[in-house]
């Protein structure tokens, strides 16, 4: 009778074990799916006309609250201050809402941390629209490969942010590129 018990017992432990395994592993492809499902199903691009500066301040706006979390300080500038856009304000504000999250996520820790959007055109008349921060950057062997979806450096990221960010750029005839 006893050993009879210790097995059913054991039994039932394993039958837990792999029953939780399970639920993980499931969990686990459930977020790969959807993680997927998300990089591939990005909206055609609805142009229109847009004020960089508007778009600029939108972002730090709409950030504000997690910088100000993580005591750091966001700010931004455009120049020349009229400087036009023509693109999906929304594809793009993603963009930008994306790239500002990694940098205040860099931040984090850091003391006197600085995150910087800003807007400008070169001498050849292009748009340039840059997220920096004083963070610590990027490990050379890194920046080979951020850009790969599903690719992570973060606990818990899904590895898809930044590939989704490029994939938008492209559908704008645009480039993201990252430096550091």
């Amino acid at each position: 009778g006893a050993k009879a018990a210790i097995r059913a017992g054991l039994e039932r432990q394993d039958l837990h074990e792999a029953l939780a395994t399970i639920q993980r592993r499931s969990d686990g492809l459930l977020r790969f799916v959807d993680s997927y499902r998300r990089l591939t199903r990005i909206p055609a691009p609805t142009f229109a006309a847009l004020s960089v500066e508007t778009l600029l301040k939108e972002s730090v706006t709409l950030l504000q609250s997690q910088a100000d979390a993580a005591h750091i300080k966001l700010t931004h500038s455009v120049e020349p201050s009229d400087m036009m856009l023509y693109a999906d304000a929304q594809l793009i504000g993603q963009v930008l809402t994306n790239l500002t999250l990694n940098a205040i996520e860099a931040l984090a820790g850091q003391p006197n941390g600085e995150v910087h959007l800003a807007g400008r055109q070169d001498g050849y008349g292009r748009l340039t629209v840059s997220v920096m921060d004083n963070g610590p950057g990027i490990v050379p062997e890194a920046l080979d490969q951020i850009f790969v979806p599903f690719y992570t450096t973060k606990k818990g990221g899904s590895g898809i942010g930044l590939s989704l960010s490029r994939q938008i750029m492209r559908l704008h005839h645009g480039q993201l590129t990252v430096s550091s």
